[in-house]
Protein backbone atom coordinates (compact mmCIF):
# COMPACT_ATOMS: atom_id res chain seq x y z
CA UNK A 1 0.00 0.00 0.00
CA UNK A 2 2.88 2.52 0.17
CA UNK A 3 3.56 3.03 -3.21
CA UNK A 4 -0.31 3.61 -3.59
CA UNK A 5 -0.16 5.91 -0.83
CA UNK A 6 2.71 7.87 -1.95
CA UNK A 7 1.27 8.27 -5.40
CA UNK A 8 -1.86 9.63 -4.26
CA UNK A 9 -0.16 12.30 -1.84
CA UNK A 10 1.91 13.46 -4.38
CA UNK A 11 -0.55 14.27 -6.94
CA UNK A 12 -2.87 16.06 -4.27
CA UNK A 13 0.84 17.84 -3.82
CA UNK A 14 0.38 18.61 -7.89
CA UNK A 15 3.26 16.26 -8.80
CA UNK A 16 2.60 13.98 -11.73
CA UNK A 17 3.04 10.24 -11.27
CA UNK A 18 4.50 8.79 -14.50
CA UNK A 19 4.89 5.20 -15.62
CA UNK A 20 7.70 4.19 -17.76
CA UNK A 21 6.00 1.21 -19.87
CA UNK A 22 9.19 -0.27 -21.77
CA UNK A 23 10.78 -0.53 -18.25
CA UNK A 24 10.59 -4.21 -16.70
CA UNK A 25 10.31 -4.03 -12.58
CA UNK A 26 11.08 -7.03 -10.22
CA UNK A 27 9.22 -6.40 -6.86
CA UNK A 28 9.48 -8.72 -4.49
CA UNK A 29 5.73 -8.33 -3.07
CA UNK A 30 5.98 -8.37 0.33
CA UNK A 31 9.69 -10.57 0.69
CA UNK A 32 9.67 -10.53 3.92
CA UNK A 33 6.57 -12.27 4.55
CA UNK A 34 4.62 -15.19 2.69
CA UNK A 35 1.63 -14.18 0.82
CA UNK A 36 0.31 -16.95 3.60
CA UNK A 37 1.29 -15.12 6.60
CA UNK A 38 -1.72 -14.02 8.94
CA UNK A 39 0.48 -10.82 9.26
CA UNK A 40 0.73 -10.10 5.85
CA UNK A 41 -2.99 -10.11 5.86
CA UNK A 42 -3.23 -7.73 8.88
CA UNK A 43 -1.04 -5.30 7.52
CA UNK A 44 -2.57 -5.64 3.55
CA UNK A 45 -6.14 -5.10 5.10
CA UNK A 46 -5.34 -2.29 7.77
CA UNK A 47 -3.31 -0.19 5.51
CA UNK A 48 -5.53 -0.04 2.95
CA UNK A 49 -8.04 1.38 5.24
CA UNK A 50 -5.40 3.98 6.45
CA UNK A 51 -4.35 4.73 2.94
CA UNK A 52 -8.39 5.41 2.52
CA UNK A 53 -9.62 7.23 5.47
CA UNK A 54 -6.19 9.25 4.54
CA UNK A 55 -6.40 10.14 1.40
CA UNK A 56 -10.17 10.36 0.30
CA UNK A 57 -11.24 13.53 -1.12
CA UNK A 58 -13.85 15.77 0.96
CA UNK A 59 -16.57 14.85 -1.10
CA UNK A 60 -18.99 13.28 1.32
CA UNK A 61 -18.50 9.71 0.29
CA UNK A 62 -15.76 9.21 2.71
CA UNK A 63 -17.64 7.47 5.23
CA UNK A 64 -19.99 5.19 2.91
CA UNK A 65 -16.49 4.42 1.01
CA UNK A 66 -15.08 3.01 4.43
CA UNK A 67 -18.60 1.30 4.94
CA UNK A 68 -18.31 -0.09 1.77
CA UNK A 69 -14.46 -1.31 2.31
CA UNK A 70 -15.15 -3.06 5.74
CA UNK A 71 -18.09 -4.90 3.93
CA UNK A 72 -15.58 -5.98 0.92
CA UNK A 73 -13.07 -7.03 3.79
CA UNK A 74 -16.04 -8.90 5.76
CA UNK A 75 -17.46 -10.66 1.94
CA UNK A 76 -13.63 -11.92 2.04
CA UNK A 77 -13.63 -13.12 5.61
CA UNK A 78 -15.56 -15.44 3.95
CA UNK A 79 -13.57 -17.16 1.50
CA UNK A 80 -10.85 -17.44 4.04
CA UNK A 81 -13.84 -19.60 6.15
CA UNK A 82 -14.45 -21.84 3.43
CA UNK A 83 -10.74 -22.25 3.33
CA UNK A 84 -10.17 -23.06 7.19
CA UNK A 85 -7.76 -20.12 7.41
CA UNK A 86 -8.99 -18.61 10.96
CA UNK A 87 -5.95 -17.06 11.32
CA UNK A 88 -6.52 -14.96 8.45
CA UNK A 89 -9.77 -14.03 9.31
CA UNK A 90 -8.77 -12.93 12.59
CA UNK A 91 -5.73 -10.90 10.89
CA UNK A 92 -8.45 -8.55 9.44
CA UNK A 93 -10.43 -8.59 12.60
CA UNK A 94 -7.25 -7.02 14.02
CA UNK A 95 -7.17 -4.65 10.91
CA UNK A 96 -10.33 -3.24 11.38
CA UNK A 97 -9.97 -2.57 15.10
CA UNK A 98 -6.63 -1.17 14.48
CA UNK A 99 -7.95 1.27 12.03
CA UNK A 100 -10.29 2.25 14.69
CA UNK A 101 -7.71 2.45 17.43
CA UNK A 102 -5.93 4.97 14.59
CA UNK A 103 -8.58 6.92 14.08
CA UNK A 104 -7.59 10.05 15.89
CA UNK A 105 -4.13 9.95 14.33
CA UNK A 106 -5.23 9.47 11.04
CA UNK A 107 -7.81 12.23 11.49
CA UNK A 108 -4.74 14.66 12.06
CA UNK A 109 -2.98 12.98 9.07
CA UNK A 110 -5.64 14.13 6.81
CA UNK A 111 -6.28 17.18 8.09
CA UNK A 112 -2.28 18.00 7.24
CA UNK A 113 -2.92 16.22 3.96
CA UNK A 114 -5.62 18.67 3.37
CA UNK A 115 -4.11 22.03 4.67
CA UNK A 116 -0.89 20.70 1.97
CA UNK A 117 -2.94 19.96 -0.78
CA UNK A 118 -2.71 21.85 -3.95
CA UNK A 119 -4.57 19.93 -6.32
CA UNK A 120 -7.60 17.51 -6.68
CA UNK A 121 -6.83 14.05 -7.57
CA UNK A 122 -8.86 12.11 -10.27
CA UNK A 123 -10.16 9.04 -9.27
CA UNK A 124 -10.62 5.79 -11.33
CA UNK A 125 -14.45 5.96 -11.69
CA UNK A 126 -15.33 2.22 -11.52
CA UNK A 127 -14.77 -0.48 -8.94
CA UNK A 128 -11.28 -2.13 -9.61
CA UNK A 129 -12.47 -4.80 -7.06
CA UNK A 130 -15.66 -5.27 -9.09
CA UNK A 131 -13.69 -5.45 -11.91
CA UNK A 132 -11.15 -7.93 -10.67
CA UNK A 133 -13.52 -10.31 -8.97
CA UNK A 134 -16.59 -10.24 -10.66
CA UNK A 135 -15.68 -9.38 -14.26
CA UNK A 136 -12.98 -11.55 -14.47
CA UNK A 137 -10.45 -8.47 -15.65
CA UNK A 138 -7.33 -8.70 -14.01
CA UNK A 139 -5.15 -6.31 -15.51
CA UNK A 140 -5.44 -2.05 -15.90
CA UNK A 141 -5.36 -2.27 -19.42
CA UNK A 142 -8.44 -4.70 -19.89
CA UNK A 143 -10.45 -2.87 -16.89
CA UNK A 144 -9.39 0.44 -18.43
CA UNK A 145 -10.93 -0.72 -22.04
CA UNK A 146 -13.94 -2.10 -20.99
Amino acid sequence: MEEIDWCWRIQRLGYEVWACGQSTVYHVGGGTLHKSNPHKTFLNYRNSLFMLYKNWPADGWLWPKILLRLVLDGLSSLLFIREGQWPDIWAILRAHFAFYGALPKLHQQRRLLKQQQTTQVNLYPKSIVWQYFAEGKKTFGEMNNG
